[in-house]
C-alpha cells in the first residue's frame, strides 16, 4: 500500500486519496491507519447492499 500511495502522489501527481470502507471492516481500517490516512467521520451511503437494486 505504501508503494502504491507513493506512486500515486509522486508519479501521477495526485494531491488527495480517499479510502472508502464499509463500517465495521476493521481490517481495512487498520491498513488505512497504518499507511497514514486520517479519519474525518462518516458519509452518507455510497455503496449498494448485496441484493439491492
Amino acid at each position: 500500500m505504501r508503494l502504491l500511495l507513493d506512486w500515486a502522489f509522486t508519479v501521477q501527481g495526485l494531491h488527495m486519496m480517499l479510502w472508502p470502507a464499509i463500517e465495521g471492516n476493521d481490517a481495512s481500517l487498520r491498513v488505512a491507519w497504518k499507511t497514514g490516512f486520517t479519519f474525518e467521520g462518516r458519509t452518507r451511503t455510497t455503496f449498494r447492499s448485496v441484493g439491492s437494486r
